[in-house]
């Protein structure tokens, strides 16, 4: 029966994690074409922008720490989603999850490939402050819309991720140089 069930697993995480392969594996072979097509350097893309810069070590790391927990947190909320029964019962707390997992996930590629500060305003003319209007707006969102839901569970946890993100949205605009 241990065996059964451990294939059927297996047969439920397959699909997904081909997919995530596939989409890593075109990702690569992308940034590999154009930058051949371009004339540019692979490596660039490809190594860490500390070594690419040569500049001090820590140079960062409070922004690598912050990605690294908004991946785990994105991870943990579509994970637990997957958790939750397939039941019409149990689609509002599912939601609830992917929509956290889907917000934090945003945010976090946001932060990680500088796209309010560097890739919508230079190349899509899209104002940084529009960007951050609309983080806001997406998490009074699903604030709103998932209030029973949030009041059900322990706000702590939420109270503290809220506050940590407005403390870095501040010491954002505050600290800009």
């Amino acid at each position: 029966m241990l065996l059964t069930d451990r294939t059927r697993s297996w047969a439920a995480i397959s699909p997904l994690a081909g997919a995530v392969f596939g989409v890593v594996l075109a990702v690569v072979v992308a940034a590999i074409a154009v930058c051949h097509i371009r004339g540019a350097d692979y490596g660039v893309l490809s190594r860490d922008p500390v070594q690419v810069a040569g500049i001090r070590f820590y140079t960062g790391y409070l922004s690598s720490f912050s990605a690294v927990v908004m991946c785990t947190a994105a991870t943990a909320c579509f994970f637990a989603a997957t958790a939750v029964p397939a039941r019409r019962r149990d689609a509002v707390g599912r939601n609830f999850l992917l929509a956290c997992g889907s917000l934090t996930a945003f945010i976090m590629a946001d932060d990680l490939f500088l796209l309010h500060e560097r890739l919508f305003p230079m190349w899509l003319g899209i104002p940084e402050n529009v960007v951050m209007v609309f983080h806001a707006v997406a998490l009074a969102t699903v604030l709103v819309y998932y209030r029973a839901q949030l009041l059900r569970t322990r706000l702590l946890p939420l109270l503290v991720a809220v506050a940590c993100f407005g403390a870095a949205q501040l010491a954002d605009i505050v600290l800009r140089r």
